[in-house]
């Protein structure tokens, strides 16, 4: 199945062509916001400076890991949209490379830099992770 799936998606992934693909879960719950963005926090390490967002209600940009949820906040209006990467996400008992997540109110959207990191197994976990955050919020 690994390969099958290769065969019909590999165009998405084996060459940088400088873009950043991304793949949107969405019409969320606020409850599925939340609970997809502590899943994949869970499964992985930052990547790059701290990330921050704009708190509505306090008027001012916050470190993301400062409050208890922040994807809550997002999800419920009191804060805006943010984006940060994250590395070490393991899926389908591979490593997928670094991917990009975006916290919309009712979506959640994983970017990725297409090229060589990406292979047959390390997509086969992408679409097991992505299984995984649908899971969440059916």
């Amino acid at each position: 199945m690994t390969d099958a799936l290769w065969d019909k998606v590999s165009k998405c992934f084996d060459t940088d062509d400088g873009s950043l693909p991304g793949i949107e879960v969405a019409n969320l719950s606020p409850a599925g916001v939340s609970a997809i963005y502590a899943m994949l926090r869970q499964r992985s390490q930052l990547v790059g400076n701290p990330p921050e967002f704009w708190n509505r209600a306090l008027e001012a940009s916050i470190l993301v890991d400062s409050v208890h949820d922040a994807a809550s906040l997002v999800a419920t209006g009191a804060a805006d949209a943010f984006h940060h990467c994250i590395a070490g996400v393991v899926a389908g008992g591979v490593e997928l490379p670094v991917l990009g997540v975006f916290v919309w109110s009712n979506i959640v959207e994983l970017d990725y830099r297409m090229g060589g990191e990406w292979g047959s197994s390390q997509v086969a976990g992408f679409f097991e992770l992505l299984r995984d955050c649908c899971a969440l919020d059916p």
